[in-house]
């Protein structure tokens, strides 16, 4: 599991599965208005899972898609803004205007569709973006999830360059500063390998 988290609730999930025999890495999505069986108080939409811990997060998950992820890892929002910020920002083609403005949150996003330069805090607010203040057409959950899923390909490229891969110990500094996980230093790792060998 990949929940990046803002406060208490997550903010994105993702399901990531390793296939070794066929070479393949595979990414799923989980809308975070998800509504999910549970006997929690409020609104039971999947995002709020976390407020009960990583384990329930894990059995609401499992209620969706079938089977309980083995590992988690959570990645604060400020720590995936450093990782950005470190690897030199991101190019990225920003799929349509985004407009939106939460200032509870302190939260601001204006972008211009096309391809351009994005630092950490520019790579947050494009994967934040859900709508224009409102449910615009064309731009639902399914829209914010696939642009998540385009932009952490380019990421992962950005990082296996040969100026970024001799950054590891930035990026050891980062994860120990910002992650929490039940992966152990082994698996990230092995894993680490696999999705290099992969491409």
């Amino acid at each position: 599991i990949f929940a990046s988290t803002d406060n208490v609730n997550a903010d994105t999930i993702m399901v990531a599965t390793i296939d070794i025999p066929n070479s393949k890495i595979g990414i799923m999505s989980i809308p975070r208005d998800t509504r999910v069986s549970t006997n929690r108080a409020g609104i039971k939409k999947i995002n709020g899972g976390l407020t009960r811990g990583v384990e329930n997060l894990k059995k609401e998950i499992a209620s969706i898609i079938g089977f309980t992820p083995d590992f988690y890892v959570d990645v604060e929002l400020e720590g995936f803004i450093t990782l950005i910020d470190t690897v030199g920002g991101v190019d990225f083609d920003v799929p349509r205007d985004m407009n939106y403005d939460d200032d509870t949150q302190d939260l601001h996003i204006h972008f211009e569709a096309g391809y351009q330069h994005l630092d950490g805090q520019a790579a947050m607010e494009l994967l934040r973006y859900r709508n224009d203040n409102g449910y615009s057409a064309g731009y639902d959950d399914y829209g914010r999830m696939e642009t998540q899923q385009a932009f952490l390909v380019a990421l992962a490229k950005k990082m296996c360059t040969p100026q970024n891969l001799l950054k590891i110990g930035d990026y050891v500094n980062i994860y120990l500063e910002n992650v929490e996980t039940d992966l152990t230093a082994g698996n990230l790792a092995w894993i680490a390998m696999r999705a290099y060998e992969i491409g």
